[in-house]
């Protein structure tokens, strides 16, 4: 049994990368396996292993940072497969940190029981409608039809009579 670390570092000195292994193969018990930070120390990524599998319970096994720390993304992985009982397995965010992307995952399948399994979420805009201010939120799904091809739909919100003349 052989635990190490192993470190690198960016030219100016700040650590980049920092890995754990147990027996060769990425492991960590009390935290992410590998950790990965931009030069100014903020985290990157964060990925937990288990006996060299992408793995956590109770918690997503992989995170992605803007620069800013705030959340890119977010993997479920349990014995080096996409999986999620309790939610998508897969999901992204823009950087105001609202959902950007979402898939479900059971078992290393894509597979959802109560909507489809992907869904994309493109950015809210606010209209200035009548003197008052309407928000929509522009949705998209993405639909994988029998042939296996990828469809994007659209789903807009629909009020009443909005025409373009109404919108200031």
């Amino acid at each position: 049994m052989h635990i190490r670390t192993e470190k690198s570092y960016y030219a100016c000195g700040a650590l980049h990368t920092r890995h754990y292994y147990y027996d060769s193969r990425l492991h960590r018990n009390d935290g992410p396996a590998v950790e990965i930070f931009h030069p100014d120390g903020t985290p990157e990524a964060c990925v937990w292993y288990n006996q060299g599998k992408r793995h956590r319970t109770g918690g997503p096994s992989s995170e992605f940072f803007y620069k800013d720390g705030s959340l890119l993304s977010r993997l479920y992985y349990v014995d080096d497969r996409l999986h999620r009982v309790d939610g998508p397995a897969r999901e992204s965010f823009f950087k105001e940190q609202k959902i950007s992307f979402r898939e479900w995952f059971n078992h290393g399948k894509r597979h959802r029981d109560d909507g489809p399994a992907e869904e994309v979420f493109l950015r809210t805009r606010n209209l200035n409608v009548a003197g008052g201010i309407l928000t929509t939120v522009l949705t998209a799904r993405m639909v994988r039809p029998l042939n296996g091809l990828r469809l994007l739909v659209l789903l807009l919100p629909v009020y009443g009579n909005l025409t373009a003349s109404s919108i200031a």
